[in-house]
C-alpha cells in the first residue's frame, strides 16, 4: 500500500492549502484527498468547538496507520505522493515519526514574516467561528505573561527547522518563503516539480486564491459557509471540483482583507526580533523586511 514520498510542513498560513490543490492538478503528483491530516503530528491541540458547541472529527488528526494510509489508495501512477499538513513544521515529535515511517520522504517548508502570519492566523480563526476575534495586543500580554499561545508560538522557525534538520539529511529539506511564492508563484511550483522529480513543464492555474483572512463582511454568511465547509470536507473526495471552488469563491467575496495596525506590527517584531536574526544566519536569507513596521 503506497505511503507519501513527500510532505508539505507548513508553516500555518503560509500557502500550504494553495500548494496543496495547484500540486495536486498535475498529473504526475497524487496529493492526499484530505488536506492537513496530521497523522505524524502526536502533539496536536485538542479539537475546536464548532459554533454550535460540537467538536468536529475533522478537526482532529488522522489517528492510525490504516486511515492513514487509506488517503493514498487513490494512487495509480502518479511518480510523486504527498499531502500538506502545517502542523508538521511546529510539532516536535513529528520528525522522528516521519523518520520512521517514510525516510526518504521529501520535505518542503514554506515560512512567513512571522508577525504578518500570526495576524492572518488570528483572522482566519476569527473567519472560521474557532475563537473570538481576540486583538493582537492580547495575544501578546498572554505571551508575556508565560502562557503558551499557539498563534505567536508557532513563528518562533529557528528551533523547528533545527529539528528538522537533526533528523533528515539537509538535501531532503527544502526550505522556502512565503516572498518567493507570492512574486512569482508559477516559478516556484516550478522549482518544486523539480525537487520532486515531476515534470516542470506543468503550469498551475493560481487565479484561485484559497484560505484567505480577513473580517467577514457578513456574519450570517460566513456562518452558513463555514456550516457547508464542514459538510463538504468528509465528501470532498467525490465532490465535483467546481462545487469546492464555488464554495471558495463565495467566501472570498464575504471577506473584508484587513491589515495589522504599524502598532501591533511593532510589538510582535520585538518578539520574534531574535529568532529573525538568527534564521536570518541560518537560512543565508535577507529578511530585513521582516523586522519593518
Amino acid at each position: 500500500m503506497p505511503l507519501p514520498n513527500f510532505l508539505i510542513l507548513g508553516t500555518y498560513k503560509a500557502g500550504t492549502t494553495a500548494l496543496h490543490h495547484y500540486l495536486a492538478a498535475h498529473p504526475e503528483i497524487y496529493m492526499s484527498p484530505r488536506k492537513g491530516p496530521r497523522y505524524f503530528a502526536v502533539d496536536p491541540q485538542p479539537a475546536r468547538p464548532n459554533p454550535n458547541g460540537k467538536a468536529s472529527r475533522w478537526d482532529q488528526p488522522v489517528a492510525t496507520l490504516e486511515e492513514y494510509q487509506a488517503l493514498f489508495d487513490g494512487v495509480t501512477t502518479e511518480r510523486a505522493i504527498g499531502e500538506a499538513s502545517p502542523a508538521y513544521l511546529s510539532s516536535p515529535t513529528a520528525p522522528a515519526r516521519v523518520q520512521a515511517l517514510i525516510p526518504e520522504a521529501k520535505l518542503i517548508a514554506v515560512l512567513r514574516d512571522p508577525a504578518a502570519r500570526a495576524f492572518s492566523h488570528l483572522m482566519m480563526n476569527y473567519v472560521r467561528g474557532r475563537d473570538s476575534r481576540s486583538p493582537v495586543e492580547d495575544l501578546i500580554t498572554r505571551h508575556q505573561a508565560g502562557e503558551a499561545v499557539r498563534i505567536i508560538d508557532v513563528g518562533f522557525y529557528v528551533p523547528q527547522i533545527e529539528c528538522w534538520r537533526a533528523a533528515f539529511p539537509a538535501e531532503q529539506l527544502r526550505i522556502y518563503l512565503y516572498e518567493d511564492f507570492t512574486r512569482d508563484p508559477v516559478e516556484f511550483i516550478r522549482q518544486l516539480c523539480e525537487f520532486l522529480e515531476v515534470s516542470t513543464q506543468y503550469v498551475p492555474d493560481t487565479s484561485m486564491r484559497y484560505n484567505i483572512s480577513g473580517v467577514p463582511k457578513s456574519q450570517v454568511l460566513n456562518q452558513a459557509i463555514n456550516a457547508g465547509r464542514r459538510v463538504a470536507l468528509p465528501i470532498l473526495p467525490r465532490l465535483p471540483r467546481g462545487v469546492y471552488d464555488s464554495l471558495v469563491k463565495v467566501r472570498n467575496l464575504n471577506i473584508d482583507r484587513t491589515t495589522i495596525t504599524p502598532e501591533d506590527r511593532a510589538a510582535l517584531i520585538e518578539i520574534y526580533r531574535p529568532d529573525i536574526l538568527a534564521l536570518q544566519e541560518l537560512l543565508g536569507r535577507d529578511l530585513s523586511k521582516w523586522l519593518r513596521t
